[in-house]
Protein backbone atom coordinates (compact mmCIF):
# COMPACT_ATOMS: atom_id res chain seq x y z
CA UNK A 1 0.00 0.00 0.00
CA UNK A 2 2.88 2.24 0.68
CA UNK A 3 4.28 1.74 -2.27
CA UNK A 4 1.44 2.40 -4.32
CA UNK A 5 0.75 5.75 -2.38
CA UNK A 6 4.25 6.60 -3.29
CA UNK A 7 4.15 5.99 -7.05
CA UNK A 8 0.54 7.65 -7.38
CA UNK A 9 2.46 10.86 -5.64
CA UNK A 10 5.40 10.45 -8.16
CA UNK A 11 2.93 10.33 -11.09
CA UNK A 12 1.98 13.56 -10.52
CA UNK A 13 5.10 15.29 -9.83
CA UNK A 14 5.46 18.18 -12.55
CA UNK A 15 9.52 17.29 -12.74
CA UNK A 16 8.51 13.15 -13.77
CA UNK A 17 10.43 12.95 -16.99
CA UNK A 18 8.94 11.30 -19.82
CA UNK A 19 10.47 8.05 -19.63
CA UNK A 20 9.39 7.73 -15.69
CA UNK A 21 5.58 8.51 -16.67
CA UNK A 22 6.11 5.73 -19.49
CA UNK A 23 7.62 2.93 -17.11
CA UNK A 24 4.06 4.14 -14.76
CA UNK A 25 2.03 3.51 -17.68
CA UNK A 26 3.16 -0.02 -18.11
CA UNK A 27 2.86 -0.50 -14.16
CA UNK A 28 -0.89 -0.81 -14.14
CA UNK A 29 -1.22 -0.20 -10.25
CA UNK A 30 -3.66 1.53 -8.15
CA UNK A 31 -6.11 4.13 -10.09
CA UNK A 32 -4.17 5.42 -12.74
CA UNK A 33 -2.80 8.50 -11.16
CA UNK A 34 -0.85 9.13 -14.17
CA UNK A 35 -3.68 10.00 -16.27
CA UNK A 36 -4.39 13.17 -14.41
CA UNK A 37 -0.75 14.91 -15.63
CA UNK A 38 -2.18 17.84 -16.91
CA UNK A 39 1.27 17.82 -19.40
CA UNK A 40 0.29 14.70 -21.41
CA UNK A 41 1.30 14.65 -24.98
CA UNK A 42 -0.49 13.12 -27.77
CA UNK A 43 1.25 10.65 -27.98
CA UNK A 44 1.43 9.84 -24.15
CA UNK A 45 -2.32 9.91 -24.44
CA UNK A 46 -2.34 7.40 -27.29
CA UNK A 47 0.35 4.86 -25.23
CA UNK A 48 -2.36 5.03 -22.29
CA UNK A 49 -5.25 4.42 -24.36
CA UNK A 50 -3.80 1.62 -25.92
CA UNK A 51 -3.17 -0.13 -22.62
CA UNK A 52 -6.84 -0.73 -22.71
CA UNK A 53 -6.23 -0.54 -18.91
CA UNK A 54 -9.79 0.49 -17.36
CA UNK A 55 -8.72 2.78 -14.17
CA UNK A 56 -6.25 4.48 -16.38
CA UNK A 57 -8.96 5.38 -19.01
CA UNK A 58 -11.22 6.45 -17.10
CA UNK A 59 -8.92 8.38 -14.64
CA UNK A 60 -7.84 10.08 -17.92
CA UNK A 61 -11.09 10.64 -19.92
CA UNK A 62 -11.78 13.11 -16.86
CA UNK A 63 -8.88 15.21 -17.27
CA UNK A 64 -9.81 18.35 -18.36
CA UNK A 65 -6.55 19.09 -19.84
CA UNK A 66 -6.60 16.02 -22.29
CA UNK A 67 -5.40 16.51 -25.95
CA UNK A 68 -8.37 16.70 -28.06
CA UNK A 69 -7.38 13.30 -30.44
CA UNK A 70 -7.18 11.43 -27.29
CA UNK A 71 -11.17 12.56 -26.20
CA UNK A 72 -11.71 11.67 -29.79
CA UNK A 73 -10.47 8.23 -29.15
CA UNK A 74 -12.13 7.71 -25.81
CA UNK A 75 -15.31 9.03 -27.52
CA UNK A 76 -15.65 5.52 -29.45
CA UNK A 77 -14.52 2.98 -26.46
CA UNK A 78 -16.39 0.54 -25.98
CA UNK A 79 -16.51 1.07 -21.93
CA UNK A 80 -19.63 3.09 -21.55
CA UNK A 81 -18.11 4.63 -17.79
CA UNK A 82 -15.13 5.34 -19.80
CA UNK A 83 -17.90 7.41 -22.51
CA UNK A 84 -19.54 8.62 -19.20
CA UNK A 85 -16.93 10.11 -17.73
CA UNK A 86 -15.20 11.43 -20.44
CA UNK A 87 -18.24 13.90 -20.51
CA UNK A 88 -17.49 14.93 -17.10
CA UNK A 89 -13.78 16.03 -18.43
CA UNK A 90 -15.54 18.16 -21.58
CA UNK A 91 -15.47 21.91 -20.79
CA UNK A 92 -16.20 24.58 -23.50
CA UNK A 93 -12.47 23.90 -25.14
CA UNK A 94 -13.25 20.63 -26.26
CA UNK A 95 -13.79 20.04 -29.94
CA UNK A 96 -17.11 20.50 -31.53
CA UNK A 97 -16.39 16.55 -33.06
CA UNK A 98 -16.11 15.29 -29.39
CA UNK A 99 -19.48 16.41 -28.71
CA UNK A 100 -21.78 14.98 -31.79
CA UNK A 101 -19.67 11.94 -30.63
CA UNK A 102 -21.27 11.66 -27.55
CA UNK A 103 -24.45 12.76 -28.83
CA UNK A 104 -25.11 10.04 -30.72
CA UNK A 105 -23.85 7.00 -28.05
CA UNK A 106 -25.94 4.05 -27.58
CA UNK A 107 -25.84 4.21 -24.08
CA UNK A 108 -28.96 6.92 -22.77
CA UNK A 109 -26.46 7.60 -19.26
CA UNK A 110 -24.09 8.96 -21.78
CA UNK A 111 -26.24 11.71 -22.70
CA UNK A 112 -27.73 12.29 -19.40
CA UNK A 113 -24.52 13.48 -18.57
CA UNK A 114 -24.42 15.45 -22.02
CA UNK A 115 -27.85 16.96 -20.91
CA UNK A 116 -26.19 18.62 -17.49
CA UNK A 117 -23.10 19.39 -19.03
CA UNK A 118 -22.95 23.32 -19.89
CA UNK A 119 -19.34 22.68 -21.84
CA UNK A 120 -21.80 21.57 -24.40
CA UNK A 121 -22.53 24.13 -27.52
CA UNK A 122 -26.07 25.37 -26.70
CA UNK A 123 -27.42 23.87 -30.48
CA UNK A 124 -26.06 20.53 -29.64
CA UNK A 125 -27.77 20.55 -26.29
CA UNK A 126 -30.88 21.87 -27.84
CA UNK A 127 -31.46 18.62 -29.57
CA UNK A 128 -31.25 16.51 -26.73
CA UNK A 129 -35.22 17.96 -26.29
CA UNK A 130 -36.14 15.94 -29.04
CA UNK A 131 -33.85 12.93 -27.42
CA UNK A 132 -35.72 9.49 -27.78
CA UNK A 133 -34.92 8.63 -23.50
CA UNK A 134 -37.11 10.30 -21.47
CA UNK A 135 -34.67 10.23 -19.10
CA UNK A 136 -32.63 12.56 -20.87
CA UNK A 137 -35.19 14.86 -21.42
CA UNK A 138 -36.22 14.93 -18.14
CA UNK A 139 -32.50 15.56 -17.35
CA UNK A 140 -32.21 18.09 -19.85
CA UNK A 141 -35.32 20.08 -17.92
CA UNK A 142 -33.92 19.52 -14.86
CA UNK A 143 -30.58 21.07 -15.09
CA UNK A 144 -30.63 23.87 -17.99
CA UNK A 145 -32.87 26.06 -16.14
CA UNK A 146 -31.39 28.73 -18.69
CA UNK A 147 -32.37 26.93 -21.77
CA UNK A 148 -33.93 29.05 -24.62
CA UNK A 149 -38.04 29.33 -24.40
CA UNK A 150 -39.24 26.90 -26.96
CA UNK A 151 -37.13 24.33 -25.23
CA UNK A 152 -38.22 25.00 -22.25
CA UNK A 153 -42.11 24.59 -24.25
CA UNK A 154 -41.09 21.07 -25.78
CA UNK A 155 -39.85 19.91 -22.01
CA UNK A 156 -43.18 21.62 -19.86
CA UNK A 157 -45.16 19.79 -22.52
CA UNK A 158 -43.54 16.86 -23.03
CA UNK A 159 -45.62 13.37 -23.19
CA UNK A 160 -43.65 11.91 -20.33
CA UNK A 161 -44.71 12.81 -16.66
CA UNK A 162 -40.70 12.73 -15.61
CA UNK A 163 -39.81 14.60 -18.31
CA UNK A 164 -42.40 17.68 -17.46
CA UNK A 165 -42.00 17.09 -13.76
CA UNK A 166 -38.33 17.90 -14.29
CA UNK A 167 -38.72 20.94 -16.28
CA UNK A 168 -41.05 22.36 -13.66
CA UNK A 169 -38.86 21.21 -10.55
CA UNK A 170 -37.99 24.18 -9.09
CA UNK A 171 -39.04 23.45 -5.74
CA UNK A 172 -36.43 20.12 -5.61
CA UNK A 173 -33.56 21.65 -7.77
CA UNK A 174 -31.04 23.77 -7.26
CA UNK A 175 -31.25 26.26 -10.12
CA UNK A 176 -34.46 28.32 -9.79
CA UNK A 177 -36.47 27.98 -12.98
CA UNK A 178 -37.54 30.74 -15.38
CA UNK A 179 -41.55 31.77 -14.92
CA UNK A 180 -43.48 29.25 -17.04
CA UNK A 181 -44.95 30.98 -19.84
CA UNK A 182 -48.46 32.60 -19.31
CA UNK A 183 -49.86 30.72 -21.70
CA UNK A 184 -49.01 27.20 -20.07
CA UNK A 185 -49.58 27.81 -16.25
CA UNK A 186 -53.39 26.60 -16.42
CA UNK A 187 -52.29 23.27 -18.03
CA UNK A 188 -49.21 23.02 -15.56
CA UNK A 189 -51.47 23.87 -12.78
CA UNK A 190 -53.92 20.71 -13.75
CA UNK A 191 -51.74 18.32 -14.12
CA UNK A 192 -50.79 16.62 -10.98
CA UNK A 193 -46.99 16.18 -11.63
CA UNK A 194 -46.20 19.78 -12.84
CA UNK A 195 -48.36 21.46 -9.85
CA UNK A 196 -45.95 22.05 -7.16
CA UNK A 197 -43.47 23.57 -9.38
CA UNK A 198 -46.24 26.02 -11.02
CA UNK A 199 -47.85 27.49 -8.09
CA UNK A 200 -45.53 30.22 -7.03
CA UNK A 201 -45.90 31.74 -10.55
CA UNK A 202 -49.67 31.98 -9.90
CA UNK A 203 -51.54 34.98 -9.58
CA UNK A 204 -53.70 33.90 -6.52
CA UNK A 205 -57.08 34.70 -6.29
CA UNK A 206 -59.15 33.23 -3.09
CA UNK A 207 -60.85 30.66 -4.92
CA UNK A 208 -57.34 29.13 -6.36
CA UNK A 209 -55.42 29.27 -3.12
CA UNK A 210 -58.62 27.18 -1.03
CA UNK A 211 -58.43 24.54 -3.71
CA UNK A 212 -54.66 24.17 -3.71
CA UNK A 213 -55.09 24.07 0.19
CA UNK A 214 -56.83 21.29 -0.30
CA UNK A 215 -54.50 19.42 -2.89
CA UNK A 216 -53.91 16.06 -1.55
CA UNK A 217 -49.98 16.76 -2.47
CA UNK A 218 -48.05 17.69 0.27
CA UNK A 219 -45.45 19.64 -1.87
CA UNK A 220 -48.24 21.55 -3.49
CA UNK A 221 -49.47 22.90 0.33
CA UNK A 222 -45.65 23.72 1.10
CA UNK A 223 -45.35 25.85 -2.01
CA UNK A 224 -48.53 27.37 -1.56
CA UNK A 225 -47.82 28.62 2.06
CA UNK A 226 -44.44 30.33 0.56
CA UNK A 227 -46.77 32.37 -2.00
CA UNK A 228 -46.04 35.95 -1.52
CA UNK A 229 -49.74 36.51 -2.39
CA UNK A 230 -50.94 33.72 -0.08
CA UNK A 231 -54.53 35.30 1.57
CA UNK A 232 -54.25 35.95 5.05
CA UNK A 233 -57.64 35.00 5.69
CA UNK A 234 -56.76 31.46 4.45
CA UNK A 235 -56.58 28.15 6.81
CA UNK A 236 -52.99 27.10 7.00
CA UNK A 237 -51.85 25.05 3.67
CA UNK A 238 -50.17 22.51 5.82
CA UNK A 239 -53.77 21.87 7.31
CA UNK A 240 -54.62 19.60 4.70
CA UNK A 241 -55.01 16.13 5.33
CA UNK A 242 -51.68 14.21 3.84
CA UNK A 243 -52.25 10.93 1.62
CA UNK A 244 -51.93 7.57 3.60
CA UNK A 245 -48.57 6.27 3.84
CA UNK A 246 -47.40 3.99 1.11
CA UNK A 247 -49.92 5.64 -1.16
CA UNK A 248 -47.53 8.26 -2.41
CA UNK A 249 -48.53 10.94 -4.34
CA UNK A 250 -49.24 12.37 -7.58
CA UNK A 251 -45.77 14.22 -8.74
CA UNK A 252 -43.77 11.50 -6.84
CA UNK A 253 -45.31 7.74 -7.61
CA UNK A 254 -45.32 5.21 -4.97
CA UNK A 255 -43.04 7.69 -2.31
CA UNK A 256 -45.24 9.32 0.42
CA UNK A 257 -43.50 12.94 1.13
CA UNK A 258 -44.38 15.21 4.39
CA UNK A 259 -44.02 18.96 4.22
CA UNK A 260 -41.82 20.22 7.16
CA UNK A 261 -45.13 22.28 8.05
CA UNK A 262 -46.64 18.74 9.09
CA UNK A 263 -43.94 18.01 11.25
CA UNK A 264 -44.54 17.84 15.32
CA UNK A 265 -43.14 20.67 16.63
CA UNK A 266 -41.51 20.26 19.57
CA UNK A 267 -40.26 22.79 22.53
CA UNK A 268 -37.00 25.22 21.59
CA UNK A 269 -36.98 23.15 17.68
CA UNK A 270 -36.35 25.16 14.64
CA UNK A 271 -37.94 24.50 11.35
CA UNK A 272 -35.73 23.39 8.92
CA UNK A 273 -35.70 24.26 5.23
CA UNK A 274 -36.71 22.13 2.37
CA UNK A 275 -33.45 21.53 1.01
CA UNK A 276 -33.26 21.50 -3.31
CA UNK A 277 -31.63 18.53 -4.46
Amino acid sequence: MHLQMALDGLALNPALPQDMVRRLIAWRRGCGEVGKRPDLTPELADEMIDTGWHWLLHTLALNRALPDPARLRLARDPDTSVRSALVKGCDRGTVREVFELLLTDPEPQTRVYLAQSDALPDDLRESLAADPSPLVRAALGRWWAEAPEHVRRLLLTDAEDEVRAAACVNYRSRFSHPVPPPDLRPALIADPVTRAGAVRHLRLDAATAARLAADPDPEVRAQLARHPQLPPELPRPCSAPTPARGSGSASTPGRTRRSRCERPSTPGSRPRRIRST
